[in-house]
């Protein structure tokens, strides 16, 4: 994996790390492999929650986008008991937690929240961004749809606004489908 993954990050320049990795890997795999990108002036879109989130954030990627429940997991002990999206505690609790975090690493974060807006910060300066209202078929794999079209808008040199905009778009287009990672039909 990392041979190969050294290979390709000399042809690329736009890395997206996500998900969870496999039992048996090691906590450094994750941070490395942000390290790597990094070494080879990549841009990183990072998508992973707890020691792989905490443990990447030195290596400076240039962009955070775990979901809100990702989120609150990761540090959970900032947050007390306010742990829904919904709840205005738990969400102010977040903002000001990336509002630092954006600061202090030197990354954007972008926290999804389904249907809701997405919490934002760059900087240190934190807004809410909120996705087009359409009635959902299917949300599985929107948030993966959202992930992809932020990241071909920031690689297209679109502003992290436009770029979160993007990402509501591609999320929203998957969840109009029944078949998750969809886009339209076939037909």
């Amino acid at each position: 994996l990392r041979r190969a993954y050294h290979e390709l990050i000399k042809t690329h320049k736009f890395v997206i790390i996500s998900g969870t990795k496999a039992a048996g890997y090691s906590e450094q795999l994750v941070p490395d492999l942000v390290f790597a990108a990094r070494g080879q002036k990549c841009r990183v879109l990072l998508d992973v929650r707890g020691t792989d989130l905490i443990n990447s954030l030195p290596a400076r990627p240039d962009l955070v986008k775990p979901n809100f429940d990702e989120f609150v997991a990761t540090y959970e002990s900032d947050f007390g008991g306010a742990h829904k999206s919904s709840d205005a505690d738990a969400v102010s609790k977040v903002e000001e937690k990336i509002a630092k975090l954006s600061a202090e690493a030197g990354c954007a974060f972008v926290v999804t929240r389904g249907a809701r807006a997405a919490l934002v910060a760059e900087k240190g300066e934190v807004w809410q961004q909120a996705p087009a209202k359409h009635d959902v078929v299917n949300p599985i794999g929107s948030g993966d749809a959202f992930t992809a079209g932020l990241a071909t808008a920031l690689a297209h040199g679109k502003t992290l606004r436009d770029a979160v905009n993007e990402g509501h778009r591609c999320g929203l287009l998957n969840a109009q489908q029944l078949a998750p990672g969809t886009l339209g039909s076939s037909a």
